[in-house]
């Protein structure tokens, strides 16, 4: 299901690659290669992983009992996009936590903290009613 990258924000990218490792570190080998090669089956992947330090996550994630390489995509699709709602969420907390703290020396902080405040409450009215 790697063509679900095409259809990622560029928020979503930037918070699924901003994870600690090892997850960040693999969002972002698997944006490279989507950018290089295209939607790529996992055969394909799985061999361009050999010897990767992501190696092991992704076969734990695409072989291990959660794993759900196949199913219904738009149910899966929705879970994804619920899922990098709440990441978004909390990421945009963190941005207005940091802009707090610059705002009295930063005469735009808090101009940008009210534009981050309203993303945050349209994601959160999307995420309660997927709840």
């Amino acid at each position: 299901h790697m063509a679900f990258l095409e259809h990622l924000s560029h928020d979503d990218h930037a918070v699924l690659c901003a994870q600690p490792a090892p997850h960040g570190p693999l969002f972002a080998w698997l944006e490279s290669q989507f950018h290089e090669q295209g939607a790529l089956p996992w055969a394909v992947l799985r061999e361009s992983l050999r010897d990767h330090a992501c190696e092991a996550l992704a076969l734990k994630v695409m072989t291990g009992s959660h794993a759900q390489t196949e199913g219904d995509l738009h149910e899966l699709r929705l879970e994804l996009r619920d899922l990098l709602n709440r990441m978004l969420i909390e990421d945009i907390k963190a941005q207005q936590k940091a802009l707090i703290a610059l705002a009295p020396h930063d005469p735009t902080a808090l101009e940008r903290y009210r534009a981050l405040e309203q993303k945050r409450n349209a994601l959160q009215v999307i995420a309660s009613g997927t709840a």
